[in-house]
C-alpha cells in the first residue's frame, strides 16, 4: 500500500544536483550567447533566489497534499508573496545598484501595472519549480510502486528491508543524539558525567548495529539504557512509570530511548504540574508502552499534518511483528497520547 510517506519520499540529493547544474549550464550558456559575458554577475544572485523560491513552494506544497483546506496556510502563502514583492521593490527601485541597473533600463521610472506584471512573472516561473520538483517526486515514487506491485520490478525481501530500515533508524538517533550533545555537555556543572552517558549510550547503539541472525534486544537493556538517556538529558518534566514482570522479552533495540528522544525533541515542559508519561509494562504474553506529553508550539505543525516522527518505528513494528502488535496514536486539545502493544 502506497502511504503518503511512500508518495512523498524525495528524491536523492545528487538528483538535485545533478538537474540543477544541468539547467545552471543551460541558462548560463543561453544568457552569455544573448547579453554577453557581462550578464554573468546577474545569474548568481538570480540564481540564488530561483532555489530559495523554488524549494520553499516545494516544502510548502508537500505540506499541502493530503491536508484539509487551510485558511492559514493560504494566508501565509499570500504573506510570503507580498513580502517577495517589497523585496524586490525595495532592491530595484528604491535602492538601486549595478544589478538593479542590469535588469531594469530606467530604474527611476517606476509604474505599478509593469511592476505587478514583472513580480508576478517572476515569481510564478521560480515556484513553478517547485512545483514540478514534487510532480517528479510524486510520479516517480508512484511509477516505482506501480511496477513492484505488477511485479515488474522485484523489491527488497522483507528482511533485507528490516535490516536496512533498522540501521537507518539507528544512525538517525545518534546523529540526533549527537547534535544535541554539546549543549547537554554545558548544562549545569555535570560536564563529565554526561559524557560518559553519552558514549555509553552511542556504544549501546553500535552494538545493536552489529546484530548476528536477530535484531532482538532484551526489555532489561532497554530499560537500562532508557534511564540513562533520561539522566543524560535530566528533563524533569518526564517522569518513567514501570510495571516489569518479565524482563527477558524481545523488543526491538532503541524503541523505548527513540520514543523518549522523540519526546524531548517534539515536548513542551515547561509546566512541571503537568509531567509527561513514559509508561511500560510487561508479563509473559504481552509489553505495553504508553506515552503522553504536551506538543510544543514549534511542532504542532508536524502533529496537524498527522506526523509524529514515529514512521519508520511503524514501518519495523510491522515488518518484526506482523499482526501481534498494536499502535494508537493521536493527539488531542495539544497533547499528544501512544499506546503501543505488542503480543508474544
Amino acid at each position: 500500500m502506497m502511504t503518503k510517506g511512500n508518495i512523498l519520499k524525495p528524491l536523492p540529493y545528487r538528483i538535485h544536483a545533478i538537474c540543477w547544474t544541468i539547467y545552471f549550464i543551460w541558462i548560463s550558456t543561453v544568457n552569455v550567447y544573448k547579453y554577453g559575458w557581462g550578464h554573468l554577475p546577474v545569474m548568481f544572485p538570480l540564481g540564488l533566489v530561483m532555489l530559495i523560491i523554488s524549494y520553499l513552494n516545494r516544502v510548502w506544497l508537500r505540506r499541502m497534499l493530503f491536508r484539509r483546506f487551510s485558511t492559514g496556510a493560504i494566508f501565509t502563502l499570500l504573506s510570503y508573496f507580498l513580502l517577495t514583492a517589497l523585496a524586490v521593490f525595495l532592491l530595484l527601485y528604491q535602492f538601486p545598484t549595478e544589478l538593479s541597473r542590469r535588469i531594469l533600463k530606467n530604474p527611476q521610472l517606476f509604474r505599478s501595472v509593469d511592476f505587478v506584471i514583472d513580480v508576478l512573472t517572476f515569481y510564478i516561473s521560480f515556484a513553478l519549480k517547485g512545483l514540478i520538483i514534487v510532480a517528479i517526486e510524486v510520479g516517480y515514487n508512484l511509477t516505482l510502486g506501480l511496477f513492484r506491485h505488477l511485479g515488474l520490478l522485484r523489491g527488497q525481501s522483507a528482511e533485507s528491508r528490516k535490516t536496512q530500515l533498522f540501521r537507518d533508524w539507528t544512525v538517525h538517533f545518534m546523529g540526533n543524539l549527537t547534535q544535541s550533545f554539546t549543549r547537554l555537555a554545558r548544562k549545569r556543572s555535570a560536564a563529565l558525567i554526561r559524557i560518559d552517558l553519552f558514549f555509553g549510550i552511542q556504544a549501546y547503539a553500535m552494538r545493536k548495529l552489529n546484530f548476528g541472525n536477530s535484531m532482538l534486544g532484551k526489555l532489561e537493556d532497554e530499560l537500562f539504557y532508557l534511564q540513562q538517556l533520561m539522566r543524560l538529558y535530566d528533563e524533569r518534566g518526564i517522569e518513567l512509570i514501570t510495571d516489569i514482570r518479565e524482563l527477558n522479552k524481545q523488543i526491538i533495540p532503541i524503541m523505548l530511548l527513540s520514543l523518549y528522544k522523540n519526546m524531548i525533541k517534539h515536548g513542551d515542559f515547561s509546566d512541571l504540574s503537568q509531567l509527561g508519561i513514559i509508561r511500560v509494562f510487561s508479563d509473559t504474553d504481552k509489553v505495553l508502552i504508553s506515552c503522553r506529553n504536551k506538543v510544543a508550539v514549534e511542532s504542532a505543525w508536524i502533529f496537524e499534518d498527522g506526523g509524529t516522527g514515529l514512521e519508520k518505528l511503524m514501518q519495523l513494528l510491522r515488518l518484526e511483528y506482523g499482526e501481534a502488535f498494536s499502535l494508537i496514536q493521536k493527539t488531542n486539545e495539544g497533547i499528544f497520547y501512544l499506546n503501543l502493544e505488542i503480543n508474544f
